[in-house]
C-alpha cells in the first residue's frame, strides 16, 4: 500500500504456517529466490504474516496460463519455438543460480498480451516440502484459476505428476535435469495439443512415466518438424544420464531450429519421421491400404525433399569462417571496477572460443591494444588476418549487467550473430561460455559433447575472483618489482575470494547463490600465481629460494584441477628448466603447453630460453620473435628478444629491438641492461657502468655493491672496485656463479672455475644458461670447462 502498487497474493496453507520452525526456514529459503532476476520469471516481492495468515506478496501478471493457451490444441511451430526459447532461458538462468523449479507444469506458466512468458512457483515446491514427504518435491501452492484433472489438489500429487520426471516418481534426489524431463512434457504438449503422459488413475501415470514412451508426437501432429521431435525425445529420456544435460544445451538446440525455420530450412522437414524403438514396442504387420497410404507418404516425402533442397541451394551460403578476433568489450557503467569486468568477459571468451576445434581466435595481448578504439572491421580483419570479429559492451543497471556481443562478417561488414544477456552482477561469469556456444551455432560448428563440455569449463562462481584474476593480468608491463608485487597480490586476492565462496556452507540462505564448481581452487589464477613466482626469478627480482617451492605447488595445484590448463603446463616447465636442470621434463612440458595454446606469447617466450640454455640460440630466437609479435603492447619482450640476440652475437640486431622498446618505454629497465652489456663489448665501459646504475635505480633490485656491476668493473680493468664490491658483498647477497663470472672477466680461470664448481653444488640458477651466455666466454677454451657442462648433464 504504500507504494500503491498491485501484486499478486499467494495465501500458504495453515498447517505450514502454523509450524514456526518451518515457516522460518520458508522465510530464510524464499529470500534467496526472490534474488531471481530474469523477465521470465514471476518475481517474488516479500513473504510476510498479517492477522495470523502468512501469504508471498508476488508481481501481479496479466495473462493467461500456457494451459489455457493450448486449450487441447497444437500451438502454430513459431509460437512454441518462441515460448519453448523463453522457457528454457529461465530454467538456464535458474539452474545457474542452483535453483530447481521442480513443479513445471503449464498452469504454472502465464503467457501476457505480448506473448512473454512468466513462469510462476519458481523454486516453492522444495520450499513447501515437509520431511514426512515422499520426496517428488510437488508443489502444494495452487495458483487461482487453475482447474483440470492434472492440476495439484491439497494434499495429493495427482495431477502434477503428469509432469514428474522418473526420477521424482522413484522418490530420488533431484536435479536441474528433472526439470528438463518436465520441460520436455510441456513441450509435448504445445506441439501437440495433448498431455505426454496421462492416465485414469495416479498409479497408471506413474507406470507411463517410467516404462513407456508417449505415442510420438509427429503421430499427433504430422506438421512437427524433425529436429524439433528429436529434441523432444532427448528432453524425455528416462534415464537422466542421456537426457539434455542443462538448459543451456537445450536451449541452443530450441535455437537452431528457430534460426532455420526463420530461415525456411526447416519448414519442408514435416513428413520426415524417425523411428523409435521403445520398451515393449511391437512391429505390426501392414494392411494393403496402409501400403497405399504409405506409398503416398514416400511420394509426398519425395516432393518436400526435392522443394526442400532447392531452397536450401537457393538460400544464402554461411560464410566460411575459420578465424575469429575478440575486440575487448566496452563498459558502460560507474563501477570502478567495471573495465575489469567487461575485460574479463573478453578474456573468458577468448579462453573458450579457443576450445573450438579448426576455429583459429586472435590471443589477448594482440587485441588488447585496440581497446577504446574506433573499430573498422575490414581494417581489424586485414591487420589481425581473420575472417570474423566479436565486438560487445557491458552494461550495469543497479545489480544487473547486461552483456550485448555480435559477430561480424569483416568482408562484407554483415552482422552473423547478435545476441543479449541480462544477468544478475553475481552471475555474470557464465555469460561468456553461452557467448562462445552461441558463436558456434552462428557458425554452424558442430561441436562434439567433449568440445563443450571443455567451452563450459567455469573456474570461479565468483565475480570478485574473476576481477582480481584479469587486473593480475594487467599489471606487469616494464617487469619492475613493484608491477610484479601488485600483479602477485590480485592473483593472490583472486585466490581467497574463490576459496571464501567454497567454503560457504551450502545452507538454506545460499540456495540462490551460484554454487561452486566441484573443482577445489580457482585453476586459472593458481597458474597466474605461478607464472609470476617465475618469471621475478627469472629477473632477479627476488632469489631463486623464495620462488621455487610456491611457483611449483602453485602449477602443480592448478594442473591437479585441470591438467589442459596451457598456462600451468608451461609454468611447471619452466619450474622442471629454470629451478630444478630437469631438461627432459621441461622439453615435455613446453610440447605439452604449446600443443594446448600455440599462440601464448608467454610459453613461447619461457620456451626459447630453455632453447637458449640447451645451445639452440637461432631457434630460441624465432621462438622469442614469435612471442614478441603475439605481445606487441609490452616493451619487455622486446628488450628480451635483443637480449637473446645480444648473447647470440647479433649485436646490431640487438640494438634495432631495443630501439623498438624504447619507443614503448624510454625508461624500461629491461632495455637499460641489454643496452649497458653492449656498450660493455664495445668497450665502452663507462657508458655501460653509467646505465647499468640506471637500471639497478629503476629496478630497486640490487645495491649498489651488485655482483653484476662487479662484473662491469672487472670488465673494464678497474680489478680495484671489482675485488671491493665482491668483498663488501654479504654471502647470502651473492650467487657463486656471479663471483666466477667476475673472476673470469678477471682472468682468474682457477678461482672461477673454483666458484662454478660450487654453483653447481648448490644449484646456483645463474648456472642454468652456461652454453650460451657470454659471461662464461673467456673460459670456454679451457679443458675444465667440457666437464662443468657433463655435470649439469649438458
Amino acid at each position: 500500500t504504500k507504494l500503491e502498487r498491485e501484486v499478486a497474493l499467494k495465501v500458504l496453507r495453515a498447517e505450514m504456517a502454523a509450524d514456526p520452525e518451518r515457516f522460518m526456514r520458508f522465510e530464510r529459503e524464499a529470500r534467496a529466490l526472490a534474488s531471481l532476476n530474469h523477465p521470465n520469471i514471476g518475481a517474488i516481492h516479500e513473504i510476510d504474516e498479517a492477522g495470523g495468515v502468512a501469504f508471498i506478496a508476488m508481481e501481479l501478471i496479466h495473462g493467461e496460463t500456457l494451459r489455457e493457451r493450448i486449450a487441447g490444441r497444437p500451438l502454430p511451430l513459431e509460437t512454441t519455438l518462441d515460448l519453448a526459447l523463453q522457457i528454457a532461458d529461465a530454467l538456464d538462468t535458474a539452474h545457474t543460480r542452483g535453483i530447481v523449479h521442480r513443479d513445471i507444469k503449464p498452469p504454472n506458466i502465464l503467457v501476457t498480451s505480448a506473448g512473454r512468458i512468466k513462469m510462476l512457483d519458481f523454486g516453492l515446491a522444495k520450499l513447501t516440502r515437509s520431511g514426512e514427504d515422499s520426496g517428488d518435491g510437488v508443489s502444494r501452492l495452487d495458483t487461482v484459476g487453475a482447474s483440470n484433472r492434472h492440476l495439484t489438489t491439497p494434499g495429493t500429487t495427482m495431477g502434477t505428476i503428469a509432469y514428474m520426471s522418473p526420477e521424482q516418481v522413484r522418490g530420488e534426489e533431484i536435479d536441474a535435469r528433472s526439470d528438463l524431463f518436465s520441460f520436455g512434457a510441456v513441450l509435448y504438449e504445445m506441439a501437440t495439443g495433448r498431455c505426454a503422459f496421462s492416465a485414469n488413475t495416479s498409479g497408471l501415470t506413474f507406470d507411463a512415466i517410467l516404462n513407456r514412451e508417449p505415442l510420438q508426437a509427429d503421430e499427433v501432429n504430422s506438421e512437427i518438424p524433425v529436429r524439433v521431435l528429436e529434441i523432444i525425445d532427448r528432453a524425455l529420456e528416462k534415464d537422466r544420464l542421456l537426457r539434455y544435460q542443462s538448459a543451456a544445451d537445450l536451449r541452443a538446440d530450441l535455437t537452431r531450429v528457430k534460426r532455420d525455420t526463420d530461415s525456411g530450412r526447416v519448414a519442408a522437414e514435416p513428413g520426415l519421421r524417425r523411428f523409435r524403438r521403445s520398451p515393449g514396442a511391437r512391429i505390426e504387420k501392414e494392411t494393403g491400404s496402409r501400403t497405399r497410404r504409405s506409398v503416398a507418404a514416400i511420394s509426398l516425402t519425395l516432393l518436400a525433399l526435392a522443394i526442400a533442397a532447392i531452397a536450401y541451394l537457393g538460400r544464402p551460403a554461411a560464410p566460411d569462417i575459420d578465424s575469429i578476433a575478440v575486440l575487448p568489450f566496452e563498459y558502460a557503467g560507474s563501477a570502478p571496477d567495471g573495465t575489469y569486468l567487461s575485460d574479463g568477459i573478453t578474456e573468458a571468451l577468448i579462453n573458450g572460443l579457443s576450445k573450438v576445434p579448426d576455429l583459429r581466435v586472435v590471443p589477448r595481448s594482440l587485441v588488447f591494444p585496440y581497446k577504446g578504439k574506433p573499430l573498422d572491421p575490414k581494417r581489424v580483419g586485414r591487420d589481425l588476418k581473420v575472417g570474423a570479429v566479436v565486438t560487445g559492451r557491458v552494461t550495469q543497471h543497479g545489480g544487473e549487467l547486461t552483456v550485448t556481443a555480435e559477430l561480424i562478417d569483416v568482408a562484407t561488414v554483415a552482422q552473423i550473430w547478435g545476441d543479449q544477456y541480462t544477468r544478475p552482477a553475481g552471475g555474470i561469469v557464465g555469460v561468456p561460455e553461452q557467448i562462445a556456444r552461441d558463436i558456434s551455432v552462428g557458425l554452424r560448428l558442430r561441436l562434439t559433447p567433449d568440445v563443450e563440455q571443455r567451452i563450459a569449463r567455469r573456474y570461479t562462481e565468483n565475480p570478485d575472483a574473476f576481477t582480481h584474476y584479469v587486473k593480475s593480468l594487467q599489471q606487469v608491463r616494464r617487469g619492475t618489482r613493484a608491477e610484479f608485487g601488485q600483479a602477485i597480490a590480485e592473483g593472490e586476492k583472486a585466490v581467497l575470494a574463490d576459496l571464501r565462496q567454497r567454503s560457504l556452507p551450502r545452507t538454506p540462505e545460499l540456495q540462490g547463490v551460484p554454487a561452486p564448481p566441484q573443482d577445489p581452487g580457482y585453476a586459472l589464477a593458481y597458474a597466474r600465481l605461478a607464472r609470476l613466482y617465475t618469471q621475478q626469478a627469472y629477473l632477479g627480482l627476488t632469489s631463486p629460494g623464495e620462488d621455487h617451492d610456491k611457483a611449483k605447488s602453485a602449477a602443480e595445484f592448478a594442473l591437479q584441477i585441470d591438467d589442459s590448463l596451457a598456462q600451468a603446463q608451461g609454468a611447471l616447465a619452466f619450474v622442471k628448466f629454470f629451478f630444478e636442470w630437469d631438461w627432459p621434463a621441461a622439453e615435455r612440458g613446453f610440447g605439452r603447453a604449446l600443443r594446448l595454446a600455440p599462440d601464448d606469447g608467454e610459453t613461447l617466450r619461457d620456451y626459447a630460453w630453455f632453447l637458449m640454455a640447451m645451445g639452440n640460440k637461432e631457434e630460441a630466437a624465432r621462438q622469442m620473435r614469435r612471442s614478441v609479435e603475439l605481445s606487441p603492447e609490452t616493451e619487455l619482450g622486446s628488450a628480451q628478444l635483443a637480449e637473446i640476440l645480444f648473447w647470440s652475437g647479433h649485436d646490431k640486431e640487438a640494438e634495432a629491438e631495443l630501439e623498438h622498446a624504447r619507443s614503448r618505454a624510454a625508461d624500461s629497465p629491461a632495455v637499460a641492461l641489454v643496452a649497458a652489456c653492449i656498450q660493455s663489448r664495445r668497450g665502452q665501459h663507462a657508458d655501460a657502468i653509467a646505465t647499468y646504475l640506471d637500471y639497478l635505480a629503476l629496478t630497486e633490485q640490487e645495491s649498489p655493491m651488485s655482483p653484476t656491476l662487479a662484473w662491469f668493473y672487472a670488465a673494464a680493468g678497474r680489478r680495484k672496485e671489482a675485488a671491493a664490491l665482491l668483498a663488501r658483498a654479504s654471502a647470502g647477497k651473492i650467487s657463486p656463479a656471479q663471483v666466477g663470472w667476475v673472476y673470469a672477466a678477471l682472468g682468474e680461470k682457477d678461482q672461477a672455475f673454483v666458484w662454478l664448481e660450487k654453483a653447481i653444488d648448490q644449484h646456483a640458477v645463474n648456472m642454468t644458461w652456461i652454453r650460451t651466455q657470454p659471461w662464461f666466454d673467456p673460459l670456454r677454451s679451457d679443458p675444465r670447462f667440457a666437464g662443468l657442462l657433463r655435470r649439469m648433464k649438458l
